[in-house]
């Protein structure tokens, strides 16, 4: 899929799994058809004005039906289902106005988590496949200019995990010189 708005503005091509592509056509015949639909009796008026994205909003938003679904209404739909999921932790808020302080439920994840799992799983899917420098291909998939931007932001876990890994062979090897 060829992705025009993006971070830096730079246009590029995105994975799309192929299991998803049946799924994408369906809403794409259906659901956005109907929303470009109710779309046509609030506010598009021309063919030519009809959204050149993928995603536009459900037609529960009538007057806005149809129009491009914003970075902040799919934050707010990942954040209902996370809370709807229960995955959610206690978090301390401070009232600006009063200085009150209070225990609040708050969503354990954002929808950008969304990109470290997919790097994260890509990393380990790669390696799986014997690929030797599996970080270049995730830099390019992310759009990253900067490999440091890959290792340091979406990859750091994995050096997490290896020095867990480091650190258990060292104690099995420690057990096993002193006879344990």
């Amino acid at each position: 899929m060829h992705v025009t708005k993006t971070k830096r503005l730079v246009e590029r091509d995105v994975n799309v799994p192929n299991y998803l592509i049946p799924d994408l056509h369906a809403y794409i015949d259906g659901e956005r058809k109907e929303c470009i639909a109710v779309a046509r009796r609030y506010w598009l008026k021309k063919k030519i004005l009809e959204p050149k994205v993928l995603f536009v909003n459900d037609v529960d938003a009538r007057p806005n039906a149809g129009k491009p679904v914003g970075a902040d209404t799919l934050s707010a739909a990942f954040r209902r289902a996370v809370v709807k999921a229960g995955l959610t932790e206690w978090v301390t808020k401070t009232d600006p106005h009063t200085g009150e302080v209070r225990q609040v439920r708050a969503p354990r994840h954002r929808y950008h988590d969304l990109r470290h799992t997919y790097a994260l799983w890509t990393y380990h899917a790669l390696v799986e496949q014997g690929i030797s420098e599996p970080w270049k291909i995730i830099q390019s998939l992310l759009g990253h200019a900067h490999l440091s931007t890959t290792l340091d932001t979406y990859l750091r876990v994995v050096n997490v995990e290896k020095a867990r890994t480091a650190d258990g062979a060292y104690e099995v090897m420690r057990s096993v010189i002193r006879g344990n």
